[in-house]
């Protein structure tokens, strides 16, 4: 390549580059997002002092601003039974529901409001 045709691609990669960044800059999240992260972080928080873990990852699935999954990761150190590990992975399913359930703010973008 000779220095012109290097010239020319770089500023082709420049231009490119501006255009993606343009369009990602146009992303407009959810209203619904801010009160689904208020939940899982009430949850988070719960749930850590309850059990003594650590929370190592959230997630959120929303397509088309409709709630389709939330997850919730946690470390917990130390030996555990297999019975207390269920328990506690239960109990954890149950709190997450329950706070679920009774935020009114979400039901409406839930992909499955009539679920207990």
């Amino acid at each position: 390549m000779n220095k012109i045709q290097v010239l020319i691609c770089i500023i082709l990669m420049f231009i490119l580059s501006g255009c993606v960044l343009s369009l990602l800059d146009s992303y407009e999240e959810p209203k619904q997002a801010k009160f689904v992260g208020d939940i899982l972080n009430k949850t988070s928080k719960k749930l850590q002092k309850k059990y003594s873990m650590r929370t190592i990852g959230t997630g959120i699935g929303m397509p088309d601003g409709v709630v389709t999954m939330l997850a919730l990761s946690f470390e917990k150190t130390g030996p555990l039974s297999r019975e207390e590990g269920r328990r506690i992975i239960v109990d954890c399913v149950q709190e997450m529901l329950q706070i679920i359930n009774t935020d009114e703010r979400i039901r409406p973008y839930l992909v499955r409001p009539d679920l207990p």
